[in-house]
């Protein structure tokens, strides 16, 4: 009783935070994984990593640009969609503004990086740390492509907002919000906002 007390105790608001955003995050995966044709993504792998204990980061400065102001409104779409969705945009709204956000490296059109923002949520640049996973969060302001990247680790990203993603040099296609897209490794990816700001969550691992 008293080791479940200082448990309690010592888990500070931002621990709240995130440790609700996980469990969100979690239901928003399992709802959605018929929406995954490809045998080689593991849920169950992921999801044990995000289980694991963490440690929270004290050191990350908030940074923000100006196209966080889409934010409410991609925040908005997210709320009006499945409760799972829903749950996870809610489980967001408190961490987003603590975030140190960031534009992607590399020479890029103005309209590019200006219409663009990361931000991890767990990692090393991120708000709580897993030694596993990485969970990150991208915001895409109308009409813009985010580059063709690829990376070691797999990816899924959830769905919060209507976009496209496409791998190598196949066929766009469109998920329906709260729909999981899946990227195995080292495979070249793009994602592109529509006629709205494009919002999603995304694990490496």
């Amino acid at each position: 009783m008293v080791t479940h007390t200082l448990k309690l105790f010592f888990m500070t608001e931002c621990t709240q935070h995130i440790a609700n955003f996980i469990n969100c995050m979690i239901a928003a995966i399992n709802t959605s994984i018929d929406t995954i044709d490809d045998n080689r993504f593991q849920s169950s792998t992921l999801i044990s990593k995000l289980k694991t204990i963490g440690r929270q980061n004290n050191n990350i400065q908030a940074v923000a640009f100006p196209i966080l102001d889409l934010l409410p409104q991609a925040i908005d779409t997210a709320i009006s969609s499945s409760p799972c969705i829903k749950a996870l945009a809610h489980s967001l709204t408190p961490i987003l503004p603590k975030l140190q956000w960031y534009r992607r490296e590399g020479e890029y059109s103005k309209r590019f990086v200006q219409g663009h923002a990361n931000a991890f949520i767990i990692g090393k640049k991120g708000l709580y740390t897993l030694d596993d996973v990485i969970v990150g969060i991208t915001l895409l302001v109308p009409r813009i492509q985010y580059p063709d990247h690829n990376h070691p680790p797999e990816e899924v990203y959830i769905t919060l907002s209507d976009g496209s993603w496409r791998q190598k040099a196949g066929e766009w296609r469109s998920p329906s919000i709260g729909g999981l897209v899946y990227n195995p490794k080292n495979i070249t990816h793009s994602m592109c906002a529509k006629n709205e700001p494009l919002l999603a969550v995304w694990c490496l691992w």
